[in-house]
This record gives structure tokens, C-alpha cells and sequence, in this order.
């Protein structure tokens, strides 16, 4: 199936669908290629990682991956060894082996530099900033988120760009750049916008809104949190729904309008009661019962 010429225009959604089928073949496949070697198939199967990780078939793509790096290594196969540490990288990343997916990723960006894959290493330089935050080490993933939007930059990698903006724009967050953070969530907001990225559009007009309400501009978080409302439930994204619902009562509530607030968390509860966000469900009805019991003493 992925050998066919028109995968590469497939968008992920058809890619995933077929693969929802298919994917034990492909891996029964790849057993099959390594035992006779044909070593240029199993790198080539290893397309299907982003599909067994958006699965959680984390197992099942680390035993792939690894099979592949074994033959990349053998034959000395430089590029595409970079292209399967940073699968690997991603793999442990999603299991919390923060540890091993810096290694894989370091040996990527080794590899990269090494050979010139100035592109790839951009992007890998964007997932090792993840790492890195993920580590608590706040200066060297800032150091590669910069490095990482300068060359998909360069190459006009607007996605890899916007998303490298976004998680910058996350790490100031939290370091409570309130500046900082609004001009890189801004900058992956104009980028998604362009690509009529609208899962991104959503996640960056949220942590948007939030920046907004810290620096004091109730009415633009406001103006972001209902776009991003819009954007939840087009795509019937009732969690994202619910949290945006509630962070907006929990705005309103800080305004001192207790009949907005109140009204948003109700909803925000209805939304979330929909889906198995247990502990937001308890946080959105913990919201309501404290507002109401305020509405009664006004």
C-alpha cells in the first residue's frame, strides 16, 4: 500500500485509515524483509511510525525502527539513520523515556550536521527542545527551538516552523514571559492560519488567551478564546471545547461577572460530562457550585 505512488499526496487522515486495516501486514511484512534482507524495504516500511504512534503502538514501532537502524548501520546508511533515530526519539519520547529519546535525538542531530542534512536537523532540533523542556533545562530548549525555526526558516518549512514557535511560546509561559510568549504564539498563529491548520490554530489561540488574560487584555483573551471555541466544535472536539468553556467562565469569573461565568461553566460541564476527562468534569462542577452559591448572595 505505501509503496503505491500516490501515497505521498494522501493527507494523514486517508493514510490513517488505510493503515487501520493494514498495519499488521506491514509489520508481518517487514519480519519477512529483514529475514530474506531485503534491507531497503524494512527502511522504507518505517513510514508507518507517525500511524503506530498516533495508535500507541509504541512496541510494535520501536521493534520496527530498531530492525531499520540495524540495516542503516550495517551499510553505513548515514541519512537514514538520522530519519530513524529521530522515529525512535519520538517513540520513547510518547512512552516518557525522556532519557533515551535525548539520545536519539542527539545522535540524529549528529548525524545531520555531519552530513549536512541542515533541514532535518532543523527539525530534529524542534523535538529535542521538547525533550529538553520536558527535562526541566529551560535554557538549552529555548536554545533549540530558536536554532530550530531559523533553519525550517531557511527552507521554508512553515509547519515545522509554527510548531517550534509554538512550544516556544509554551516554554515562556511558563517562565511567565508574558512578551515573549505573545510574540511567538503570534508568529505560529499567522503560520497555521496560512495552512489552514486548525487543530494548531486551536491549541495556539488557547495558550494565546491565556498570555492575553496575564498581561491584563480580558477583551483580546476573550476575542481567542471564543475563536478557539469555534474551531473546538466544527471539529466536535468536545474536551477542547470543554476547557476552553471553562477557562473563559474562569475569566468572567475574575471580571466580577458571576451570570457570564456561570453560564460558561455550566456549559463547560455539559461538554465535558461527554466525554471521560474525569477530572476536568469534577473541576468544571466544582466551578459551577461555587458560582452558584455566590449568585445566591449577591
Amino acid at each position: 500500500m505505501i509503496l503505491e505512488e500516490n501515497w505521498d499526496k494522501l493527507n494523514d487522515l486517508r493514510r490513517f485509515a488505510l493503515l487501520d486495516n493494514e498495519w499488521r501486514n506491514i509489520l508481518a511484512a517487514a519480519d519477512i524483509a529483514y529475514a530474506m534482507q531485503e534491507y531497503d524495504l524494512i527502511v522504507h516500511l518505517t513510514l508507518v511510525s507517525k500511524f503506530l504512534n498516533q495508535r500507541g503502538l509504541w512496541f510494535e514501532g520501536e521493534g520496527l525502527n530498531m530492525k531499520a537502524l540495524v540495516v542503516t548501520r550495517e551499510y553505513n546508511d548515514r541519512p537514514d539513520e538520522a530519519t530513524i533515530q529521530n522515529n525512535l526519539g519520538l517513540i520513547y519520547m510518547l512512552q516518557n523515556r525522556w532519557e533515551d529519546a535525548l539520545d536519539a535525538f542527539h545522535e540524529s542531530i549528529i548525524i545531520c550536521r555531519e552530513c549536512n542534512l541542515r533541514h532535518k536537523e532543523g527539525q530534529t532540533l524542534g523535538n529535542l527542545g521538547m525533550i529538553y523542556q520536558l527535562l526541566d533545562r529551560p535554557i538549552e530548549a529555548l536554545a533549540a527551538y530558536k536554532e530550530s525555526t531559523q533553519i525550517c526558516a531557511e527552507f521554508n518549512d512553515r509547519s515545522d516552523e509554527g510548531r517550534a514557535l509554538h512550544n516556544m511560546g509554551l516554554l515562556y509561559k511558563v517562565q511567565r514571559q508574558w512578551d515573549n510568549a505573545t510574540a511567538a504564539l503570534e508568529k505560529s498563529l499567522i503560520i497555521k492560519r496560512d495552512f489552514r491548520d486548525h487543530i494548531g490554530m486551536g491549541k495556539t489561540l488557547h495558550v494565546l488567551a491565556m498570555v492575553y488574560q496575564e498581561q491584563g487584555q480580558p477583551i483580546v483573551a476573550i476575542a481567542a478564546y471564543n475563536e478557539c471555541l469555534i474551531i473546538c466544535r466544527e471539529r466536535d472536539d468536545r474536551i477542547g471545547e470543554g476547557t476552553t468553556l471553562l477557562d473563559l467562565a474562569m475569566l468572567y469569573e475574575k471580571q466580577g461577572d458571576i451570570i457570564a461565568a456561570l453560564t460558561f461553566a455550566r456549559q463547560s460541564v455539559e461538554a465535558l460530562t461527554a466525554t471521560q476527562a474525569l477530572a476536568y468534569v469534577i473541576e468544571a462542577q466544582v466551578l459551577v457550585a461555587k458560582l452558584e452559591n455566590t449568585s445566591v448572595t449577591l
